[in-house]
């Protein structure tokens, strides 16, 4: 099958409830969506993150305070 470079109906409300989870809330995008609730948004519509938050600053005080002896 040839890729006619059209996006899809479903492709479309994937990618705006994405972007709308982003930067905004999960609430607004099922809302644009016309979902009663956010269950299915979150399920169906919204794009998972593929690599989580850089933590290390955290992480780092977190292994700084473990090697301090106590009182």
């Amino acid at each position: 099958m040839e890729d006619s470079g059209e996006i899809s109906p479903h492709v479309f409300r994937k990618s705006v409830a994405t972007l709308i989870d982003a930067e905004a809330t999960l609430e607004a995008a099922a809302a644009v969506l016309g979902h009663s609730g956010t269950a299915v948004t979150a399920k169906h519509y919204v794009k998972k993150a593929t690599a989580a938050p850089d933590m290390s600053e955290i992480l780092n005080r977190f292994g700084q305070n473990g090697n301090e002896k106590d009182g």
